[in-house]
Order: structure tokens, then C-alpha cells, then sequence
């Protein structure tokens, strides 16, 4: 019986612990106003209608929620709407929704990509970390439903258009990638016989991300 009395009294303190780590970890890094989804013209979006999502993933997914400063690791259930620009967690045991706090020492780990906000472009991802930091920017544009031209032609639905953009931070300020490589090589024109070289060597194509970049890479080791 003594035995019995001290492992409920264990039990009790673990459940204690961990529900109030769990109430501090809410209250640390989650925002409980999670905002609607609206078109242009501030009217709630029913995503039913809409061709497209606004979410990089619409389904829930195993991510981690990373607190730099703490070296501290969370797992939960996150997805990352585009449109909105926000992290959206919950638990496995609880429907309810919630988004990340959106602060510089927290970060994302969710579809393989590790998510962190800058207060000039909210969520990125950075790509390349050196003299020139690469960082991806996710953007989702929502494109109002049309009518058909003409009774002949069929109305147009609504729709979300999700594009990849890429930015440089050159002595702290954001630069967006040129749209060609001939603007790059004027953006690091220095280093443009080198760039063009290795670029050249290596069979490089500006419009694949995985060889822009090993050219931001190249042109940090410089």
C-alpha cells in the first residue's frame, strides 16, 4: 500500500510538471488570434471555391518549433499559410488553432525547410548564410473569380497563385535576386569574370535554386 501511495504521488507530480510545461510553452511561443482568411476586398475566403491553396502544405505535419536563444526544441503539428504568413500549430490532442509568435528567435522546422521571420519580410527561409545571405520568400497571391467574356466562355474561378521569391542581404538590406543573370552580374560586378568562369564550369542555370545557390555560395568564398 505504501508503495501504491508513492507512485500515485510521483504520477502526480509528473502530470503537474508537464501540464504546466505545456501551458508555458503556449504562453511562450503561441498567438491564440488566429486571423480569418480574407479576399481584397476584406470578405472571408471559402476555400471550397477556390482552385489553389494558400497553405505550402494544407495538411498538419510533424514540425518543431526552435527557441534560438534557449537552444530549446518543441515538437507539434504545424503548417504554414502563405497567404496569411503564418505558422499555424496545434497538438495531437487538441483541434484547437493557434500561430507561432512572430519573433526573430523563434523559428519553424516543418517541410523539411527551417522557417525564421525577419521583421521586413516576415517568414523566409534562408538558403545561403554568409557575406550575402539567400533567403527564399513563399508568396501567395489570390486572384478574384472572373466571368466568361462572353455567354460562350466559362466564368474563371478564384484561385491562390503561389510564387518563390529570393532576396540577397547585402550589409543589411534586401536586395530581390535579379530577374536575369546578366542583372546579377552587374549586381556583383567584381566579380563577374569569376562568376561567369564558375558559372560556366559548372553548367549553371540562373532559374534552378539549387545552382543560384551555389553561385551565392561561390561568390561568399570570394
Amino acid at each position: 500500500m505504501k508503495n501504491f501511495f508513492i507512485l500515485l504521488f510521483v504520477a502526480f507530480i509528473n502530470f503537474n510538471f508537464y501540464g504546466q510545461m505545456s501551458v508555458g510553452i503556449n504562453n511562450r511561443l503561441l498567438d491564440f488570434n488566429l486571423r480569418a482568411l480574407r479576399d481584397n476586398g476584406g470578405d472571408l475566403i471559402d476555400l471550397s471555391t477556390v482552385q489553389g491553396s494558400p497553405y505550402l502544405n494544407a495538411n498538419f505535419e510533424n514540425g518543431q518549433i526552435l527557441m534560438v536563444n534557449k537552444d530549446e526544441l518543441f515538437d507539434m503539428l504545424l503548417r504554414y499559410n502563405i497567404y496569411s504568413d503564418e505558422v499555424e500549430a496545434k497538438s495531437e490532442t487538441d483541434e484547437n488553432l493557434s500561430s507561432v509568435l512572430k519573433e526573430k528567435d523563434i523559428q519553424c522546422k516543418l517541410s523539411g525547410q527551417v522557417f525564421s521571420f525577419d521583421s521586413n519580410l516576415g517568414y523566409v527561409v534562408m538558403l545561403e548564410e554568409g557575406k550575402n545571405n539567400l533567403v527564399l520568400k513563399y508568396k501567395s497571391i489570390y486572384k478574384e473569380a472572373e466571368p466568361g467574356k462572353t455567354p460562350m466562355h466559362q466564368n474563371i474561378p478564384a484561385k491562390f497563385v503561389t510564387k518563390k521569391l529570393y532576396f540577397l542581404k547585402m550589409n543589411n538590406v534586401y536586395t530581390e535576386i535579379p530577374s536575369s543573370l546578366n542583372g546579377l552580374y552587374k549586381l556583383f560586378s567584381e566579380q563577374e569574370e569569376s562568376l561567369k568562369s564558375f558559372i560556366k564550369e559548372n553548367k549553371l542555370k540562373y532559374s534552378k535554386e539549387e545552382d543560384l545557390v551555389k553561385m551565392i555560395h561561390f561568390l561568399n568564398k570570394l
